[in-house]
């Protein structure tokens, strides 16, 4: 890959462990690595100040670009709302199920565009080839 332009990850980052053992194994692995963080939770919850800051540091120190996406406004209106209006009918909602589909890799992976990205990861871990085990969930 030395003549060539490395392709672009956009990596999800919390701040915590997974994601920043990910850059590294990314960028072990001959990625260019753009860290992104989510901000999510709206103020009146009291949000974790430090994780931006944990985050960014790991990025100035693996030396990787680094960017945040503010959705706390969509979070409010598509995940705490929907997660009310459910509860109130007696039902007890997933959020996550809602916020990993149209933020985390709705959201998030419009923004990997806009940063020419040419894949998408995250700290977490997932099943991946042609398994039974992945026929059957999808």
């Amino acid at each position: 890959m030395s003549g060539t332009k490395k392709p672009v990850v956009a990596l999800g980052m919390s701040g915590g462990v997974d994601s920043s053992v990910s850059v590294y194994l990314l960028q072990q692995a001959g990625y260019e690595v753009h860290g992104v963080h989510m901000l999510m939770i709206p103020e009146r919850f009291h949000p974790n100040p430090a994780a931006v800051r944990d985050a960014e540091a790991i990025a100035e120190q693996l030396k990787i670009k680094f960017s945040v996406l503010d959705v706390r406004e969509k979070f409010e209106k598509i995940i705490i709302q929907q997660f009310g209006k459910e509860y109130t009918k007696g039902r007890t909602p997933n959020p996550c199920v809602y916020c990993n589909k149209q933020l985390k890799f709705g959201i998030f992976a419009e923004e990997a565009l806009k940063l020419h990205a040419d894949f998408i990861s995250t700290g977490h871990y997932i099943r991946t080839g042609d398994s039974e085990y992945n026929r059957k969930l999808f």
